[in-house]
């Protein structure tokens, strides 16, 4: 994320298109997860797993090569392909090695392992900008070019705890009655953490502090995985009410620092609508 902007620019565009390359990853998480759900029923947990992260290291391989807008587009879709995967056959695995009366237990691990990973990549890269200047190979890449292979290879040799079934991967959505004010609430929840990704480090680095992206977008993920405890001890109505209270106090204190070109404002606001949106919204929502 943190280069983003600069893989939109070498193509002679702006901000709008780092927006729509940033959204383009949904373009492959949703129908993989809608046609492939049930992938890893039919043919095992550990193949989709494995094919995630392969899937991983080519969108990252694909931005070294050939830098541009294009290929910010091509490596989303791959990278939402990749966590739909992830995600589904890694909550199913989990579940069966933890036992089903831990499965709400597996698919916490899961969603939380996902989401550090998604905001301690764009720190990882954040730090390695600041370390190397200004390249399009940071550390945080080699990094993980090195570690694909080694995971893939890892993941292949777990052992098989399920049996595949001859299922469709077919996977339509079910929605209960009464629960649609909890999907609008995970809806505002995500797009507010949606906007705080994409559009913030594009103001940072028009005012010269491009380098602290990586950091706004791990705070913007991270504070809200830290104040999930609470807001589960909390209730939902009251979790809920607190997160709805505090999206529009965080992108107030937001825009004020982006405004002044202040930082501090503009890490305590994502902070802010981390915990609002992240941390008490979505839980709220999600129980």
């Amino acid at each position: 994320a943190p280069l983003y902007e600069t893989y939109a620019a070498g193509s002679g565009r702006g901000a709008m298109a780092v927006t729509i390359g940033f959204a383009a990853y949904v373009a492959g998480l949703m129908p993989t997860l809608v046609l492939l759900g049930g992938l890893s029923d039919r043919v095992g947990r550990r193949g989709p797993i494995a094919l995630a992260l392969g899937l991983g290291g080519v969108a990252t391989g694909i931005l070294v090569v050939w830098p541009g807008w294009s290929s910010l587009v091509v490596a989303r879709v791959l990278l939402g392909v990749g966590t739909a995967l992830a995600t589904t056959a890694g909550t199913a695995y989990m579940a069966e090695i933890m036992g089903e009366a831990r499965a709400g237990r597996a698919a916490l691990v899961v969603t939380s392992a996902t989401s550090l990973g998604f905001g301690g990549g764009a720190l990882a890269t954040g730090i390695s900008l600041g370390v190397q200047g200004a390249t399009l190979l940071p550390a945080s890449y080699v990094a993980l070019f090195l570690a694909v292979p080694g995971l893939v290879l890892g993941v292949l040799a777990l052992p098989r705890v399920d049996r595949p079934r001859a299922v469709s991967p077919l996977r339509l959505p079910v929605f209960v009655r009464g629960t649609w004010v909890y999907g609008v609430a995970m809806a505002l929840a995500w797009s507010t953490t949606g906007m705080v990704i994409a559009v913030v480090p594009l103001e940072l680095g028009a005012r010269g502090l491009g380098g602290w992206g990586g950091l706004v977008i791990f705070l913007a993920i991270f504070i809200g995985f830290l104040c999930q405890p609470l807001a589960r001890r909390m209730g939902h109505g009251r979790a809920l009410a607190l997160g709805f209270a505090c999206v529009p106090l965080g992108f107030a204190v937001l825009l004020w620092g982006v405004w002044l070109g202040l930082l501090w404002p503009v890490l305590a606001g994502a902070c802010l609508t981390s915990a609002a949106s992240y941390g008490f919204t979505y839980l709220a929502a999600l129980a």
